[in-house]
């Protein structure tokens, strides 16, 4: 049986920490998003790959639809460096994102309509020595009126971005 996902999962709120607002202002400052929860964001999410961890190719939005809820932007923190795999693959526009403590990156998982935009489909290659440890933020369509929805002609859109 092969899974498509191999981690362990966490989930911290902004509450939980006084750390996670501050580095909520740091994501909504470097994306230009509103990344706050229960505004315009999904809680944070931490993942632990360890060795053989993996996620199959996937993609953040949730389907095809235009939806308040559906995710507009991704922004994914590495918390460690991995010593062997663990590579972030992007394979329809061959970009790929080696795991850093310290980096992030971006991405927006609908085009400039509110559809999903395939071409950010994405995987985490099998780590093969160490441990990959990342958080993710969603961010939502509904919460970003003045940010992305309004600014439709931004050539921004699905395009993976390194932040850090």
């Amino acid at each position: 049986m092969i899974l498509n996902r191999d981690s362990l999962v966490a989930w911290l709120w902004e509450h939980n920490s006084v750390h996670m607002p501050i580095l909520t202002g740091r994501i909504e400052a470097l994306a230009g998003l509103n990344a706050k929860q229960n505004e315009g964001a999904e809680s944070y999410q931490v993942v632990n790959y360890g060795v053989g961890g993996h996620y199959t190719v996937h993609h953040d939005a949730i389907g095809n639809i235009r939806s308040t809820f559906n995710r507009v932007a991704t922004f994914l923190i590495y918390l460690t460096d991995v010593a062997q795999g663990g590579l972030t693959v992007f394979p329809w526009i061959g970009v790929g994102v080696q795991p850093r403590r310290g980096r992030a990156a971006l991405w927006y998982n609908l085009d400039r309509s509110g559809y999903r935009d395939d071409r950010v489909e994405h995987a985490s290659c099998p780590v093969l020595l160490g441990d990959k440890w990342v958080i993710n933020k969603w961010v939502y369509y509904g919460g970003q009126m003045n940010k992305v929805v309004c600014k439709a002609n931004d050539p921004r859109a699905g395009i993976v971005q390194p932040v850090a």
